[in-house]
């Protein structure tokens, strides 16, 4: 049959009969492929133009586009700071209290000290890593008013106490960076992600020790014990916060080292809590965690599906 008489009878023309040839299959093969990249690569650019990205903790990946942290113990080492400053409040609170009192110091704010006195560590379970501002010097409040000064004196001396500690570690400034935490938070604008601080302490402060760090323009937002009604683990925060920075909870991940973090995280609707704990009894502290990583090099972020 001549080509034409082929074409006339079907309607194609005879060189479609090429498609079937083993040729004609790789070459549709390869161009599939190189659609299938395109298409992908559209995919992660769009992701990241949206600020979307894949958060890979453990076994889970969840899609998000914000993250929240916790400050102390999450993004600053906890004891870098806050062991110098609970150092200053028991010597000054050691002068007014008899050491044979059935209370210690270590108990009264949850801290562990060596023979000699000197705090070496802390009790994830205690107030010192959990307690606002206010409850901290109610805590010492009581300490002294349970010694017998009055209510009013053991207020003043609380106070007293908390300027004089404040005034040491801004004359220290010994805040570091918990471990791996620059390099995820490089990752985190990298993919285009929302940021912002949610913390029991006050936000003058917490700014103050992002900067010492230098990780303060890192965060969109910075929301202290101070901006909200109801502190951890009331969920308030975790709206306030994401409100400010145009998503819904759903759309991010909470990320603490306590479990108010996790309770907090959980009850404002989060994606995925994520516990930060370097030791056993640290991690048994974060029972509500959907995760828990002993370090920032455990966690990743991907714009791949």
């Amino acid at each position: 049959m001549r080509l034409s008489s082929f074409k006339e009878k079907t309607g194609f023309h005879p060189s479609w009969l090429s498609d079937f040839s083993l040729k004609g299959w790789i070459a549709r093969k390869g161009k599939a492929r190189s659609i299938e990249k395109k298409i992908s690569r559209k995919k992660e650019t769009d992701l990241k133009e949206a600020g979307m990205a894949y958060l890979l903790a453990g076994d889970r990946k969840v899609r998000i586009e914000g993250i929240l942290f916790d400050k102390d113990g999450t993004l600053l080492d906890f004891m870098s700071l806050w062991g110098e400053w609970a150092q200053s409040v028991c010597d000054s609170l050691a002068g007014y209290v008899s050491s044979e009192s059935s209370i210690s110091l270590d108990d009264l704010l949850g801290t562990v000290s060596d023979d000699k006195g000197n705090i070496v560590s802390h009790n994830p379970k205690g107030p010192l890593m959990m307690a606002s501002p206010e409850e901290m010097g109610a805590i010492i409040a009581w300490r002294l008013y349970y010694e017998g000064h009055s209510w009013n004196d053991s207020l003043t001396l609380a106070r007293r106490f908390f300027q004089a500690a404040d005034a040491h570690v801004e004359e220290q400034r010994g805040a570091k960076p918990i471990h791996g935490l620059p390099e995820f938070l490089g990752q985190c604008r990298a993919q285009g992600l929302k940021l912002a601080v949610v913390t029991s302490d006050h936000t003058a402060s917490a700014v103050k020790h992002l900067e010492w760090m230098n990780i303060r323009d890192y965060f969109e937002h910075i929301i202290g014990d101070d901006q909200v009604k109801h502190g951890k683990p009331h969920p308030e925060m975790v709206g306030e916060a994401c409100a400010r920075l145009g998503l819904v909870p759903s759309q991010t991940a909470m990320i603490g080292d306590a479990n108010g973090d996790m309770q907090m995280g959980k009850r404002g609707g989060v994606a995925l809590t994520v516990g930060i704990a370097s030791g056993p009894e640290a991690r048994d502290a974060l029972r509500d965690a959907d995760i828990i990583a002993g370090h920032y090099h455990e966690l990743s972020l991907s714009a791949e599906l």
